[in-house]
């Protein structure tokens, strides 16, 4: 019978899994994530606390940025996500670009990503929420359900992968 080393399995397992999850606040808007294993989620949630005494008491909070920082390394990418629909996300007006700039999409790049967390909080709530959600990983994994909901969000398997930019 041969060894397995579970921390081997596991490291090849953060490389390697990634989600693809469409938006519920934006139908046709998909977010690729990550593995990110408990143990990296826990070491980014400890950076990300702030203690402050009051009175000799020390009181722990956890800053949101710092957070969705460590976070944002687990967004691989997204497909789908328009001026039109960006437009409506963060309240921006549109209304002197034409039909067809309306629709171009809003290319994932790391200052896009930055920008979208700082301007639009319930976008960071959805990387909180998925980026450390085994059960959503195992079920996309696994093929058992395509549509995994999950708060704000909904799941799909991995085999739908994001389409290419020409």
């Amino acid at each position: 019978m041969s060894g397995i080393d579970i921390a081997q399995f596991m490291q090849g397992r953060e490389a390697t899994e990634e989600l693809t999850a469409e938006t519920e606040m934006l139908h046709g808007f998909f977010v690729t994530l990550a593995y990110c294993s408990p143990e990296a989620l826990k070491k980014i949630r400890k950076k990300a606390e702030r203690t402050t005494y009051i009175g000799h008491q020390p009181i722990t909070n956890s800053d949101d940025k710092a957070l969705l920082q460590g976070l944002a390394k687990y967004v691989k990418g997204w497909r789908g996500l328009t001026v039109r629909m960006l437009s409506q996300f963060l309240a921006l007006k549109i209304n002197e670009l034409s039909e067809e700039e309306k629709d171009q999409e809003v290319p994932f790049t790391p200052h896009n990503l930055q920008m979208l967390l700082d301007k639009h909080e319930t976008f960071g709530f959805l990387l909180k929420g998925l980026a450390g959600s085994n059960g959503i990983f195992r079920s996309a994994l696994e093929g058992e359900i395509k549509n995994v909901p999950s708060g704000p969000v909904g799941g799909s398997s991995q085999d739908e992968s994001p389409a290419t930019s020409a």
